[in-house]
């Protein structure tokens, strides 16, 4: 049997007694889940999200075709800033 993972409650776990008879257990007790972590959130992942992710207009979804420049952008911003470069 490969390794499995059960998470539930006391009684949840239990229903699986049959099925883990004589074998080898590890169990972990969980710190108790508050009534607010119990209902789940009616949120989109949109609204979640909102203000922290964005779009990058005018650029390939594929970001690894821009890397190099993306990079060399920014380091010459950094130094720009410092007054590295005039």
């Amino acid at each position: 049997m490969a390794q499995s993972i059960y998470e539930g409650t006391w009684e949840e776990i239990a229903a699986y007694a049959s099925e883990l008879k004589g074998r080898r257990v590890r169990l972990t007790v969980l710190d108790s889940v508050s009534d607010e972590e119990k209902i789940p959130s009616s949120n989109s992942l949109a609204e979640v999200l909102k203000g922290k992710v964005g779009i990058i207009e005018g650029v390939s979804p594929d970001l690894s075709t821009h890397t190099g420049e993306k990079f060399a952008d920014l380091m010459q911003e950094k130094q720009l800033k410092r007054g590295d470069l005039s």
